[in-house]
């Protein structure tokens, strides 16, 4: 990663200063949103000890994706991008202050979570849409590739940074430092070029459009069962890591016997370096010396260690536990990308490419929606039975995929069959 992101540096992509200032926001306002969410979770957790209540913080979240995100885009073109960054981030830094007077009110809490993901919906597409603006389309791969780059750096630093952040300041004082972080991107975009772009949209013919996109998009995967059954497996995979990220306090208190605060330094540091080790070393492997089928029924296993050693844990003594651990973490979070890289590139590989958007860019509508279910469940475990049972629940259905998926894997490492037709638009 230091190689690429050195030879990034070489070139002519970070040599662009209004690129620098929209990367900045892109930054710091990444690193607020990871450390409010991993903070909120703690502090409901911790005054709730409910896993009704964290759930519900997902949901919060979650609305405004489904209710707004799939014609946010359209909105964007529709107004001047630099003015829709600029108070985009600055209502953000705004709705982070809101928290601290409603912080020991968490029924309040789910109100701003809602007001802040509202906002995120409209900045999310600003920001990729502005891109473009700032280079000729030779130099897009090149600034994609950095922006991604410091995107998972970000993810990785942010929910890293709040478990440090509630420990040793405090939720209050962590909220002041978020602000001041989003803040910082709301002065990076106030001198950057304005391009008037904007364009006239019939948003009746809009949402009519995201329907048929939809629509056509599910008959497609519906009619081929090669990309139906994958695109569930990796969608049920996507839905374990959310639950186990939501419950991880609930994990920390109740099965590793260790405090809350301290979840993020010996479970959520450890899991994210584990998926980073993952995404430098999986794709080298893949198609040289290692078969997708034998990269995810080897994970599987991984994931079954690394629970059934989190687990037990939680019965060694305090020093040797807080050693172990991170260890199980990063196995963890190794063994998701174990599963989750050959899956997608797989769904890659075999999905004509004029229906890779309607797959990959409509199908979150519907598996955002489907993941209601899975996590209430989720949190019904936990406050019935316990995280541990959760934990166990998570054991059996990984043991399951692995011995019961046999036809479906042996297709990873196979894309030369014939698809049915794709739907036209």
């Amino acid at each position: 990663m230091i190689k690429y992101f050195s030879t990034m540096l070489a070139k002519s992509t970070l040599k662009n200063k209004d690129f620098l200032k929209l990367l900045t926001s892109q930054i710091t306002s990444l690193l607020a949103q990871c450390i409010i969410n991993y903070l909120l979770i703690l502090k409901i957790y911790a005054e709730t000890n409910s896993a009704y209540a964290i759930t519900l913080l997902w949901f919060a979240y979650s609305i405004p994706v489904i209710l707004i995100g799939p014609f946010a885009s359209t909105i964007v073109d529709m107004v001047n991008r630099k003015t829709l960054l600029i108070f985009t981030n600055l209502f953000q830094a705004i709705t982070i202050l809101l928290f601290v007077p409603v912080a020991d009110k968490y029924m309040l809490i789910y109100t701003v979570v809602f007001v802040y993901s509202l906002l995120n919906q409209f900045y999310l597409p600003a920001e990729s849409a502005y891109v473009p603006c700032l280079f000729k389309n030779s130099e897009l791969a090149e600034a994609n590739g950095v922006f991604y780059l410091t995107k998972q750096v970000s993810t990785f630093v942010g929910y890293a940074a709040a478990g440090f952040l509630n420990k040793f300041l405090g939720f209050e004082t962590s909220l002041l430092v978020c602000a001041f972080i989003a803040l910082i991107a709301f002065f990076s975009v106030l001198t950057l070029p304005s391009f008037d772009l904007r364009k006239k949209v019939d948003i009746e013919n809009t949402l009519l459009d995201f329907l048929k996109e939809v629509i056509n998009g599910y008959k497609f995967i519906k009619n081929n069962k090669n990309i139906l059954y994958p695109l569930i497996f990796i969608s049920a995979i996507d839905v374990c890591s959310t639950i186990f990220a939501l419950n991880v306090p609930a994990i920390a208190k109740q099965v590793l016997n260790t405090k809350i605060e301290d979840a993020a330094i010996l479970i959520v540091t450890p899991v994210l370096l584990g998926t980073i080790l993952g995404v430098l070393v999986f794709p080298k492997l893949l198609g040289k010396t290692l078969r997708k089928k034998t990269l995810v029924e080897n994970s599987l296993i991984l994931v079954v260690v690394s629970l059934v050693s989190l687990t037990a844990i939680g019965f060694v003594n305090s020093w040797i536990r807080l050693a172990l651990i991170p260890v199980s973490s990063i196995i963890f979070g190794l063994a998701f990308m174990g599963i989750f890289i050959p899956v997608q590139t797989y769904l890659q590989e075999a999905a004509p490419k004029n229906m890779l958007g309607r797959i990959f860019g409509n199908i979150w509508f519907i598996v955002t929606l489907a993941s209601i279910i899975p996590l209430t469940l989720s949190a019904s475990i936990i406050e019935l039975l316990g995280a541990r049972s959760l934990v166990f629940a998570m054991i059996i259905f990984a043991l399951f995929s692995r011995f019961s998926l046999h036809k479906f894997l042996e297709k990873l490492d196979n894309t030369s069959y014939t698809l049915k037709q794709s739907p036209t638009k």
